[in-house]
């Protein structure tokens, strides 16, 4: 538990910057036409500590938001 807390405050502590490579990846993989990814929630974010999964589902859904204009994949 310790570890994840570390992981999260490490990725707190960069935001920007990660935000700014995970939107780049994003742009690259859209532009290359690959399939729109699956966010998956959470899993068990109700066991985890109230401050934590508010974060992670909240990533979640913007993440999820963000990926909406991404063209359905052409599986024809």
């Amino acid at each position: 538990m310790i570890a994840r807390w570390e992981a999260m405050l490490e990725t707190l502590k960069f935001c920007k910057r990660r935000a700014k490579c995970l939107a780049r990846t994003i742009q690259r993989w859209k532009a290359e036409g690959e399939a729109r990814p699956y966010i998956v929630p959470i899993p068990r974010t109700h066991a985890m500590p109230a401050a934590l999964g508010i974060v992670s589902g909240g990533l979640t859904v913007q993440l999820i938001d963000a990926l909406k204009t991404w063209p359905a994949a052409d599986t024809s």
